[in-house]
């Protein structure tokens, strides 16, 4: 790790070991520690999926078309982008193609694509990518 201004960096370790968990994704966003799951997700945008990576299990697909649900015009960077847990603990998604910061109505313990919109307009206009 190269450190270019340590004064920004107290909290980080500078003698921590880097380690490569998995590779093969073309835009990763949003991860988020999910204390229910011991697991990280975190999203592919362009491939519109929501992976999981716990260190019992490694990497699993936790959620497909998370980020453009429906069907039509889905372009490359449609998918989701950031995540978040709510203080109830559930699951926001902000869906680029669905245009909206949507919560993953089914749980954490058993993930769909099924979502109940938190925000979708600002100012009486649809979001663009949130």
């Amino acid at each position: 790790m190269k450190i270019f201004e340590a004064e920004k960096t107290p909290f980080i370790d500078t003698g921590a070991k880097i380690e490569v968990l998995a590779t093969g994704f073309t835009w990763s966003e949003g991860p988020v520690w999910v204390d229910q799951l011991n697991a990280v997700l975190f999203s592919d945008v362009p491939n519109n999926v929501i992976y999981k990576w716990s260190e019992q299990d490694s990497l699993s697909v936790y959620i497909k078309a998370a980020g453009h649900t429906g069907e039509g015009n889905k372009k490359s960077n449609a998918g989701p982008n950031g995540l978040l847990l709510d203080p109830e603990g559930d699951l926001l998604v902000c869906q680029h193609g669905d245009r909206q910061i949507g919560l993953m109505s089914s749980g954490l313990a058993n993930p769909q694509n099924t979502f109940v919109s938190i925000a979708a307009k600002y100012g009486g206009k649809k979001i663009q990518q949130p």
